[in-house]
């Protein structure tokens, strides 16, 4: 998420907002956290995101389907990088 962090030891969870800096991380609820990932109106993937998505893609996939070549080509065609979108309505 830009812009915000989460930082939890699944007991308690704070959330540092770069927008409002001055707060710090405050505590928050677990389900005030899951509002505040559900109520996002537009996340933007940038450019460095996507190569990091692409590189976790490709590192799993030479490791888990080395023998699949036609996998191996679909995901290291340049097209590929400019298809990783976040999607609003499911959070992924």
């Amino acid at each position: 998420m830009q812009g915000m962090e989460f930082i939890t030891d699944n007991i308690e969870f704070f959330l540092y907002d770069r927008s409002n800096k001055n707060d710090g991380f405050v505590k928050l609820e677990f389900a005030k956290i899951i509002k505040k990932l559900t109520n996002l109106k537009e996340i933007r993937v940038n450019k460095n995101a996507r190569e990091q998505v692409l590189k976790y893609i490709l590192n799993a996939a030479n490791k888990h389907l080395s023998d699949n070549k036609e996998f191996q080509i679909f995901i290291r065609s340049k097209s590929l990088l400019s298809q990783i979108k976040f999607d609003s309505k499911s959070n992924f």
